[in-house]
């Protein structure tokens, strides 16, 4: 027969850890104690998502441009009659055999100036400064190399996939310039 004594030293460390463990999950209360607290990034303003909307599509016309993205990569920032121009300017410049290199002197930018939001509404100021090149497809000789800042105001509406910009006018344009003029 077992004794008392080799019982308790086999049971009691059983017991404790049993103990220990049970204890981790559950308060004093036997409840399931909750999942601890997760951080999750605020939500994006509607300035914010619009600026990022203005510098993606900046980022994405130009790989458009210079073929290195699909011309279809413009739903994921215009919507109505502003996707349906770039479209129609995409393929009339393919027919031309003509297409976009980027800027041997990497001046072309975007910045964006104001953002303004009523409801499902914006309209966005930014200055462009195109210096990308058009050249033949064929030869890669150069059509036009001319730099321009140009100042645009951009329409946006929200839609049931986000942000996108349905309307471009330019405002004021620089011939020359690297830069805009101060509003």
């Amino acid at each position: 027969m077992l004794s008392w004594s080799l019982v308790k030293r086999i049971l009691a460390p059983a017991l404790s850890l049993a103990l220990v463990t049970a204890g981790t999950a559950c308060s004093d209360d036997d409840t399931a104690d909750p999942p601890p607290p997760t951080t999750t990034a605020p939500k994006k303003t509607d300035r914010q998502q619009l600026e990022e909307l203005a510098e993606g599509w900046f980022e994405a016309a130009r790989a458009i441009g210079i073929e290195s993205e699909p011309a279809s990569k413009a739903d994921d920032y215009l919507t109505n009659g502003y996707l349906d121009r770039f479209q129609r300017e995409i393929e009339r410049r393919s027919e031309q055999g003509v297409a976009v290199t980027p800027d041997p002197q990497d001046r072309s930018s975007n910045l964006v100036e104001s953002v303004m939001v009523t409801g499902d509404q914006g309209i966005v100021v930014q200055c462009i400064v195109d210096a990308d090149q058009l050249v033949r497809s064929a030869d890669q000789s150069v059509i036009d190399d001319s730099v321009a800042a140009k100042r645009f105001r951009t329409d946006a509406v929200r839609t049931t996939s986000g942000w996108r910009f349905e309307s471009r006018s330019a405002v004021e344009e620089w011939e020359g310039q690297t830069q805009c003029d101060e509003p």
